[in-house]
């Protein structure tokens, strides 16, 4: 099975962003090392502070996404949330998600993992969320987070640029 386009394109960029923010620091500190003896701690700050400026603007799509889907969730009108046996509204399940995101945020670095370690299961009872539309039926809520995430990304594709075939 060939992995999705998207996924190969996100973990590329992620690589490149990690190489640029690696590579500038380390020439950056190379070069300070042959000049003079030791970095002062003012240089320190500023290359762990561009790094880290960098690893954030790689992000940025990430986090539109995941805001995305929150907003997705919180959105669902006649809908119900359903965790460990209980059943909670849209915006309850909006801010039980965006808790668990603010408590996972050093581990998830893109919406596929917002969706594996927030939105598909309980961490405490290891049940799947489930999703009640209007109309009754029911959906694990990492099936309808997938979904809305293609939504949110084919809606992302420019005009003049083709979808990648899935």
């Amino acid at each position: 099975m060939l992995p999705n386009p998207s996924n190969i394109r996100k973990i590329l960029v992620a690589v490149f962003c990690w190489l640029i923010g690696t590579v500038s620091v380390t020439a950056e500190t190379a070069a300070e090392r042959a000049a003079v003896p030791t970095a002062s701690a003012e240089t320190v700050k500023r290359d762990e502070a561009g790094a880290q400026r960098q690893e954030a603007a790689c992000q940025d799509s990430d986090r539109k996404e995941i805001e995305s889907l929150l907003h997705y969730i919180g959105a669902m009108e006649g809908a119900s949330f359903v965790r460990n046996g209980q059943v909670h509204t849209p915006k309850e399940a909006e801010a039980h998600l965006r808790l668990k995101w603010t408590n996972q945020k050093s581990r998830i670095a893109t919406a596929e993992d917002f969706i594996r370690l927030c939105g598909t299961k309980s961490s405490l009872s290891r049940k799947a969320y489930v999703i009640r539309f209007k109309d009754g039926h029911e959906e694990e809520a990492a099936v309808v987070l997938s979904k809305q995430l293609q939504v949110v990304r084919a809606a992302s594709v420019p005009e003049n640029q083709d979808v990648p075939n899935k």
